[in-house]
């Protein structure tokens, strides 16, 4: 071999080490980045128990939260009584809807619970 096929042999050579060269840095930047994003998928698919959950950095602060209910002042939503009632019928409630128990005799009323009655006492005998 002579000197000039050596020597541009050589150059060749160079120029193809500096392109691998490239192409391999290229190649480890889209793997940095594709592991991130295979980090960030695993870690919303670990959180599928609420996938509409706000994220922190969205979430209003408890103090910025409003009361439940309408405001003081608003008509009542609630159904008018028909204008012609054709049957009444007597509904005895013998068991908690919630959890089966019986129902003591003086809680088997006809009246729906009321907003303050006790939370923690089977509800009274009510129209469901």
């Amino acid at each position: 071999m002579d000197a000039d096929a050596r020597d541009q042999r050589i150059r060749e050579l160079e120029t193809e080490n500096a392109r691998l060269h490239s192409e391999n840095e290229e190649l480890r930047q889209l793997i940095k980045q594709l592991q991130q994003r295979t980090e960030r998928l695993e870690r919303a698919a670990a959180r599928q128990a609420a996938p509409f959950r706000r994220e922190d950095k969205d979430r209003k602060p408890p103090e910025k939260h409003g009361k439940p209910g309408r405001k003081p002042g608003h008509p009542p939503a609630h159904r008018q009584t028909p204008p012609q009632v054709d049957d009444h019928v007597e509904v005895r409630l013998d068991g908690c809807p919630r959890c089966g128990e019986p129902v003591a005799p003086q809680e088997r009323r006809y009246a729906r619970p009321t907003a303050g009655s006790d939370a923690t006492r089977h509800p009274p005998g009510a129209v469901w």
